[in-house]
């Protein structure tokens, strides 16, 4: 059962992020209004199922733990959700989605630096197929740019190309995520509710972009969009808060930490197969292209696989 819900997650995240690209294929939407749309879905459904939670398993509550739930919201629903969404807006979902995995890069060499985490032989061998595969996998996005406008030098890039800023923001996704979970791993400690934490973690992103929206002036202008786009970057905000209650489901049935976290890192594959079928016109996807994923997920599945020793 473990491992159906790990695989629940996975095309959850893969699903979350064809949805983006989706409500984000016609540019007409400000990052920052699909942010508030994509928040507040995630949010009334991480708050409902918690709240249903508490009949079955009631939370003490510590403040303690509470900074650090903010942070990793601060991390990853929000800079990392956006670096994630202006990643699709320029590479595509297909693409974006296997720079999220980066993340696994970053997560060992800080988990050693900050926790003294051991990285095992395995875990090192991981982070070389994907440091790897990863450098393939850029490479491979840029020759599929070819000569279209995506590769055309726009202002404000500093001499980047508009995929290459597409790039940047993927891997910077990453690295958001990578942080994200150390707080997560700190909060809790404090709090033993990974529920909990995931709902205060998305609340504060969903304020924090209020804030910026109330204080830009463009919080009516968010929540005014065409309904066809609410309804996609909605779904991808559901879509993200299932997988995320999947992959803690997926913990409860009995999967180990590594196995779960393997097979969630196939999202990507998931949405390379969504975007080959259903959005080829928008992004263009090649077999190459899906063989490089599957090396980068692997090197990524070699990483989780190495905390079993």
């Amino acid at each position: 059962m473990g491992i159906a819900f790990a695989l629940l997650s996975a095309a959850g995240y893969g699903a979350s992020y064809f949805f983006t690209q989706l409500g984000l294929r016609t540019r007409r939407v400000p990052a920052l209004h699909a942010m508030m749309v994509n928040l507040v879905s995630a949010n009334l459904a991480l708050w409902l199922v918690f709240v249903g939670s508490l009949f079955f398993q009631p939370v003490v509550f510590r403040w303690n733990g509470l900074a650090f739930f903010v942070g990793a919201g601060l991390s990853a629903p929000l800079f990392g959700r956006y670096a994630n969404f202006m990643s699709i807006q320029r590479i595509g979902a297909a693409k974006a989605s296997a720079l999220v995995l980066s993340e696994n890069i970053f997560a060992g060499p800080l988990a050693f630096l900050l926790f003294g985490q051991v990285l095992s032989l395995m875990t090192i061998a991981g982070i070389v197929v994907l440091v790897g595969g990863m450098a393939l996998f850029i490479n491979e996005v840029y020759a599929s740019a070819g000569a279209s406008p995506a590769t055309l030098e726009r202002p404000g890039s500093a001499g980047l190309s508009y995929a290459g800023v597409g790039i940047a923001y993927g891997v910077a996704s990453g690295l958001f995520a990578a942080a994200a979970n150390l707080f997560r791993q700190a909060g809790v400690n404090a709090i033993p509710s990974a529920l909990l934490g995931s709902a205060i973690g998305t609340l504060a992103a969903l304020v924090v972009v209020s804030v910026s929206a109330l204080s830009s002036g463009q919080l009516v202008k968010s929540l005014r969009m065409d309904r066809r786009d609410a309804t996609h970057f909605a779904a991808s905000g559901i879509a993200s808060s299932i997988a995320m209650l999947a992959l803690f489901w997926a913990l409860d049935a009995g999967s180990t930490v590594a196995v779960a976290t393997a097979i969630k890192n196939t999202s990507p594959l998931f949405t390379f197969a969504l975007v080959a079928a259903l959005l080829s016109q928008h992004e263009k996807v090649t077999l190459r292209l899906g063989l490089l994923i599957a090396v980068v997920v692997a090197g990524a599945a070699l990483i989780a696989a190495g905390r079993l020793h």
